[in-house]
């Protein structure tokens, strides 16, 4: 394995975690993040009809993006729970089309601004509540016709309401 990136022990705890949700066996120790791409390729009978991912209430510190990283192979998800962890590194500009759930909230240390770009176009439950999120609200988010609940309170942002809400 020379010249991969060995995960360090909280890459390996989210590992952990999502082998548990998806009901497989990895043993993460071994596994580096190049492996476990090709673990969840090989798998693809399970990867391939996961349709939730709920890892919630945890308390395990992971970076969000090394998670999307794992996500984004899912491609008939439809709703993600990491709500209650200890999550950093930002929201992703872009998250997988079929996503329709997104619940992020109670994650203080993610910090970061919204993207300016945000193309989460097919959300209808968006939960980003107490997430250390500061800056202007974009404008992209009025583009979000699915939205049937959005929570974004407790966190720093500033700007109105995009005018397609009505408000």
């Amino acid at each position: 394995m020379s010249g991969k990136k060995r995960m360090n022990k909280d890459e390996q705890a989210l590992v952990a975690q999502l082998a548990r949700a998806f009901k497989i066996s990895v043993t993460v120790d071994v596994y580096d993040w190049c492996e476990l791409g090709e673990l969840w390729s090989e798998r693809e009978d399970t990867s391939e009809n996961i349709t939730e991912l709920k890892v919630p209430h945890l308390d395990i510190k992971f970076s969000l993006p090394l998670a999307w990283s794992i996500i984004s192979q899912l491609p008939k998800i439809t709703e993600v729970r990491l709500d209650q962890n200890d999550m950093e590194g930002g929201l992703p500009e872009v998250i997988p089309p079929t996503i329709e759930r997104l619940y992020i909230d109670n994650n203080p240390r993610l910090g970061g601004q919204l993207p300016q770009s945000m193309r989460f176009r097919n959300l209808s439950v968006l939960w980003l509540n107490n997430c250390g999120l500061k800056g202007p609200l974009p404008y992209s988010i009025g583009d979000m016709w699915q939205l049937t609940q959005i929570n974004l309170s407790n966190n720093k942002l500033t700007g109105r309401l995009p005018d397609s809400w009505g408000t």
